[in-house]
C-alpha cells in the first residue's frame, strides 16, 4: 500500500515536474530566440553605422577633391582673363600702329 501510495505520489511528481521542465525550455528557447534577434538587430546597426561612417568620410574626401579643383580653376580663370587682357591691349595697340601706317603710305582716309 504505502509502496502503491509512494509509487503514484512520485509518479504525480515526475509527471509534475516534466510539464515545468517544459514551460521552463520552452520559456527558455523563447527568451534565446528574442536575444538572436536582439543580436542580429545589433549587429546590422553597427554595420549600418559602419557604412554611414564609411560614406560620410568619402563624401568629404570628393567635396575636398571639388574644392581643391574648384579654386584651381579659378585661380586659372582669373589667370587667363589677365593674359586675354594683355593679349587684347597688345591687339588695340598693334591695330593702331596699322592704321597709323596705313595713313601715312596714303591707303587709308580718315576711318577710325
Amino acid at each position: 500500500d504505502k509502496f502503491d501510495a509512494l509509487l503514484k505520489r512520485l509518479g504525480g511528481e515526475e509527471l509534475s515536474l516534466k510539464i515545468e521542465l517544459g514551460e521552463v525550455t520552452e520559456e527558455w528557447k523563447n527568451a534565446m530566440q528574442t536575444w538572436l534577434n536582439a543580436e542580429s538587430q545589433f549587429r546590422l546597426r553597427v554595420e549600418q553605422a559602419k557604412e554611414a561612417e564609411d560614406g560620410a568620410k568619402f563624401a568629404e574626401e570628393e567635396y575636398e577633391k571639388w574644392r581643391t579643383a574648384h579654386k584651381a580653376a579659378k585661380r586659372d580663370r582669373t589667370a587667363s582673363a589677365v593674359a586675354r587682357e594683355k593679349d587684347r591691349e597688345g591687339l588695340k595697340n598693334e591695330e593702331a600702329m596699322i592704321r597709323k601706317i596705313m595713313r601715312y603710305i596714303g591707303v587709308l582716309h580718315d576711318v577710325e
